[in-house]
């Protein structure tokens, strides 16, 4: 980190370092697995300079928290995916830039939504799933209702 930024880092931006190395030395594995590790450890962890913590402290200081992807790309790239194959397969996967159906960079269309909508709302009785799925275009409406659709959301249980 200190070759890019010469800059003291605060705890937070080492801590994928640590979990890199301790993944690896509890797999056993050799330098050259190593070294991707605390690659792609280093290359996605935060940025944050300790002397700016100090003089603005916040909640964060330690930047130790989760950053959300935005794409799935990210989500997919990220290092808690990278860390979690090379601690059960004990190797670093490359499949290139792969894209989630449904994220924005690979939508589906209004049928293949309908379909997975139907498909994950299966333990709902016909009706119900019927009558959420019809207030979705709805609610762009500005005079709808969400008191509507919580009825239904919220609905008493129910044999489908």
């Amino acid at each position: 980190m200190h070759a890019s930024v010469a800059d003291y880092h605060t705890s937070g931006a080492w801590n994928g370092l640590g979990v890199a190395a301790l993944a690896c030395r509890l797999r056993g594995a050799d330098a050259g697995v190593l070294r991707h590790a605390l690659g792609i450890a280093e290359y996605h962890g935060p940025r944050s300079q300790m002397m700016r913590e100090i003089d603005n402290p916040t909640m964060l200081h330690d930047r130790s928290g989760m950053g959300v992807p935005r794409t799935t790309s990210e989500a997919q790239y990220g290092l808690a995916f990278a860390m979690a194959v090379l601690l059960v397969h004990g190797r670093i996967l490359h499949s290139g830039d792969v894209h989630a159906r449904g994220g924005p960079e690979a939508w589906m269309d209004d049928a293949e939504v309908e379909a997975k909508f139907y498909a994950m709302a299966g333990c709902l009785a016909p009706a119900r799933r019927q009558a959420i799925w019809a207030m979705r275009d709805g609610l762009l409406d500005p005079e709808a209702r969400f008191t509507d659709l919580m009825a239904h959301l919220f609905a008493a249980s129910e044999a489908s």
